[in-house]
């Protein structure tokens, strides 16, 4: 019998916890970005308001949300194409977080912090889509 046709062991508890910790940061990261974008949408004043403060927590959040999900997926062994998203989210929310800040004194940054909102709302949304894939791969893998 050839290694590929050796039935698979489902993998240990510590690791199945694993997988469903990294699959509900993937949903909450992504419902995180996009009430971002509704808490700004919906501000009186772009600059001083509690809102806008508010958003800037929840920005701060997803990026430590982002960090814990990449060593989450690097542990799990998630693959490339999703190390390669959660790394560049990573990044990415690190800029929109200085943009954010710097955003406060310069219009150019504040310009610049809205697209790549998107750009990070669309790749937190192939994230998603990456996510739901392996883990339909591994529920494959173990019926």
């Amino acid at each position: 019998m050839t290694a590929s046709a050796e039935p698979l062991e489902p993998p240990p508890a510590s690791r199945a916890g694993l997988l469903l910790t990294d699959r509900m940061l993937t949903v909450f990261i992504s419902l995180l970005v996009l009430t971002q974008a509704a808490i700004a949408g919906h501000s009186n004043k772009l600059f001083g308001s509690i809102n806008i403060e508010i958003h800037g927590m929840v920005g701060n959040a997803v990026f430590t949300l982002l960090v814990v999900s990449l060593v989450i997926a690097a542990v799990t062994r998630a693959g490339t194409a999703r190390l390669a998203t959660l790394a560049a989210l990573t990044v990415l929310a690190t800029a929109q977080i200085g943009l954010g800040y710097m955003g406060r004194n310069s219009t150019e940054a504040a310009g610049w912090h809205v697209p790549l909102g998107v750009a990070i709302f669309g790749l937190t949304i192939y994230n998603l889509v990456l996510n739901r894939a392996q883990h339909a791969r591994r529920n494959l893998a173990d019926s």
